[in-house]
C-alpha cells in the first residue's frame, strides 16, 4: 500500500517545487519584458510632408494622388 501513496507524494512534491521556481522567475522575466520599450524612429521631414499631403489629397478626394 505504501506504492500509490509514495507516487502521488513524489508527484506534489514535484508540482509544489515547480510552482515554487515559477513564482520565483515571473519577476524576473516581468521585469526583463519591460526593458523592451519599442523604440520609435525618428520621424523625417520629407516622410512627415509626404503622410501631409497623402492626407490633404484624401480630404480632397483626390484619391488618384493619395
Amino acid at each position: 500500500m505504501s506504492g500509490p501513496s509514495t507516487a502521488a507524494a513524489r508527484i506534489v512534491f514535484r508540482f509544489r517545487n515547480l510552482l515554487f521556481v515559477l513564482f520565483m522567475l515571473a519577476p524576473i522575466a516581468l521585469k526583463l519584458a519591460a526593458q523592451s520599450d519599442p523604440s520609435r524612429a525618428p520621424q523625417d521631414s520629407a516622410i512627415a510632408a509626404h503622410f501631409a499631403a497623402a492626407e490633404q489629397a484624401q480630404h480632397d478626394k483626390d484619391y488618384h494622388s493619395a
